[in-house]
């Protein structure tokens, strides 16, 4: 498993921890196949280092550990998902554009009704 398992486009680098077993000192993250900065904690844990620059577009990321020869190899692909995000912008959403409406709607009825001031 990975920790943590997704990011916001654009975010700082980060430390990815990766609990398993059969770790070796020689063991290997690798995002989408490129090769991180790791290092082995334990048997069980590994730590590597995500730059920024692999922060920097939305997608899913394929994150391995490949431990190596003789009977080493790539370890099944967990995904790690760079999320675009949230929209901005003077709308607040959905939420927004609910309040615009119940706004423009009040300030109708109101014309309408007799004697209103």
């Amino acid at each position: 498993s990975i920790s943590p398992t997704t990011a916001t486009v654009g975010a700082a680098a980060l430390t990815l921890t990766v609990s398993g077993s059969g770790f070796v000192t020689a063991s290997e993250v690798e995002w989408n196949g490129a090769a991180l900065v790791t290092t082995y904690v334990s048997a069980s844990a590994l730590k590597a280092q995500v730059p920024a620059s692999d922060l920097a577009r939305a997608g899913t990321a394929q994150v391995t550990v490949v431990n190596p020869a003789p009977g080493g190899g790539p370890s099944t692909a967990v995904p790690f998902a760079v999320h675009s995000p949230p929209a901005s912008g003077g709308g607040g959403g959905a939420f927004g554009w609910v309040a615009l409406l119940l706004l423009a709607l009040m300030a109708r009825i109101r014309e309408r009704r007799p004697g209103s001031a």
